[in-house]
């Protein structure tokens, strides 16, 4: 099966290194399970998840739950930080100044809160708990009336589990597309420059290679082959793991 053209740009992405984990598309036809299937997404962890669905219209509904819990996640972190405000009045004996001088004390309160609610905004990061926003603007350009695409990133250890859920949460089977982060090619010795053998003179040049060698019984085993042998086992091994899903 061909890819789609959002499928195709974010497997660009990939290959430019600009996306880790690794992305799965589950396309719905039918739209009436698609928002309860996400929310069992965030409920089994995965939170960097979205859905894009196009209405008959032309027009777009994004879910994008980030924001909102960012939002929340700031308005916690505001709390924590007016909570340690005050236990660091009370602790130099300043709370009584509330009532004496509430301008002071009020104005560490509200630090301690706004400070709080800072931090918690900047460590909750869209990287790193949220959905690429490209991803969303590239399949809201691409969808069919009445299709809804969930979108998730994950890392490479659960994509399977993510398939899995992604799969059998649905009545109706969606298609689904996994695509994997760019991997490092396997570093092997390149040969000799030379001109092509016919079969002939591949043929008398091995003969002449068996007459000139004998075999050492004594040697010891080459361990750079039986490591580049564990490589290959590795990789083969992996790329079945992959193809299996």
């Amino acid at each position: 099966m061909a890819c789609r053209p959002p499928v195709q740009a974010a497997l660009a992405n990939f290959v430019r290194g600009e996306m880790s984990g690794a992305i799965v598309l589950g396309f719905f036809s039918d739209s009436t399970q698609v928002r309860a299937i996400a929310r069992q997404l965030r409920s089994e962890g995965f939170l960097r998840s979205g859905l894009v669905h196009k209405n008959r219209d032309g027009s777009v509904d994004n879910q994008d739950p980030f924001v909102a819990r960012r939002a929340w996640n700031t308005a916690l972190g505001g709390l924590g930080g007016g909570f340690l405000a005050t236990i660091s009045l009370a602790a130099a004996g300043q709370l009584q100044r509330l009532l004496v001088a509430p301008q002071t004390a009020l104005a560490a309160l509200l630090t301690g809160v706004a400070l709080g609610a800072v931090l918690a905004a900047l460590g909750y990061r869209r990287a790193r708990f949220g959905l690429d926003r490209q991803l969303m603007r590239d399949h809201a350009r691409w969808l069919v009336a009445d299709e809804t695409v969930v979108i998730l990133q994950v890392p490479i250890e659960t994509l399977a589990r993510a398939v899995n859920v992604l799969r059998e949460a649905a009545e109706a089977q969606p298609i689904v597309f996994f695509l994997l982060p760019r991997r490092e090619g396997m570093s092997a010795p390149q040969p000799a420059p030379g001109i092509a053998l016919s079969l002939p003179e591949i043929e008398e040049h091995a003969r002449r290679l068996a007459a000139d060698h004998q075999l050492d019984s004594q040697a010891r085993p080459s361990q750079e082959l039986l490591a580049q042998l564990t490589g290959n086992w590795h990789w083969i091994h992996q790329a079945s793991q992959d193809l299996a899903l």
